[in-house]
């Protein structure tokens, strides 16, 4: 069974991320060719030395292969001026995400900016060092991975894998249906993700369309952990949370665990 998209939706994907990142890049090579052609004092040759190891810009070598666990933190410690900034993916209650690539490695990534001030007068502060925490534990192809996570005074910010494809519920609503053996194509996908979190103890609690992203290849990706929670043996969670408009029965009449909530909601 293949995705529903067609063979060139690579390809679509692709160049709607070139163009994106193209006004960035050329915004910065504006920038840089104007100090360039500016003539240069003995005080901008102090500031490049103190700002760069050496006016030259050389190809990074390549980095051996590192653990998977590693690479979950490999922009921790990091500044947002460290990321050149592009449009805004996305906003939220207490956020707004970002795409962006690192000015060193040219990786190209999503960027969650968080604001404090909101966090802590929402009483979100636990919540969100529990997503922290279930980001780093988790490594699968049908969950959005986590890149690094950093603060300032005003924001803390999660570097994220950058899905292109954006959400599944843009696409449900341009089609209105899908047909049979798509649906149980990317049904099984959820279910999948799913089965790998039930096995490490953690329940979901928000599935719904608009937290559902395509990557390039149109296969699916599940993002937004901030309602998982981490439920070891037979405990329960009693917190009735997600999203009202697809909240399952059996959560509503609290008649079933943390695990069969998940599965619940999968039907």
């Amino acid at each position: 069974m293949k995705s529903i998209f067609p063979s060139h939706f690579s390809l679509q994907i692709k160049e709607k991320l070139r163009d994106r990142t193209s006004g960035i890049s050329s915004k910065d090579g504006v920038e840089g060719s104007s100090k360039r052609g500016s003539k240069e004092t003995p005080r901008d040759r102090l500031e490049i030395k103190a700002y760069s190891p050496s006016p030259i810009y050389i190809k990074a070598p390549a980095t051996p292969k590192r653990p998977a666990d590693d690479l979950k933190h490999r922009y921790d410690g990091c500044a947002i001026s460290d990321f050149i900034q592009g449009p805004v993916l996305g906003t939220g209650s207490f956020g707004r995400v970002l795409l962006a690539h690192h000015r060193l490695t040219g990786e190209i990534c999503a960027i969650k900016a968080l604001s404090k001030a909101h966090l802590v007068k929402n009483q979100q502060v636990i919540h969100l060092k529990a997503e922290r925490d279930v980001l780093r534990m988790v490594n699968h192809p049908g969950l959005v991975s986590m890149l690094g996570a950093f603060q300032d005074m005003a924001y803390v910010y999660f570097v994220m894998e950058y899905v292109p494809g954006g959400e599944f519920f843009r696409q449900l609503r341009l089609r209105e249906k899908l047909p049979e053996d798509a649906a149980r194509f990317y049904g099984a996908q959820i279910v999948d993700a799913f089965e790998y979190l039930h096995g490490r103890e953690i329940v979901y609690r928000d599935l719904k369309p608009e937290n559902l992203l395509l990557d390039s290849r149109g296969h699916m990706k599940i993002t937004d952990l901030g309602f998982a929670k981490i439920v070891t043996g037979d405990k329960r969670t009693y917190t009735l949370c997600g999203t009202p408009d697809y909240l399952a029965p059996e959560i509503i009449l609290n008649k079933v665990r943390a695990m069969q909530a998940c599965a619940a909601k999968c039907s």
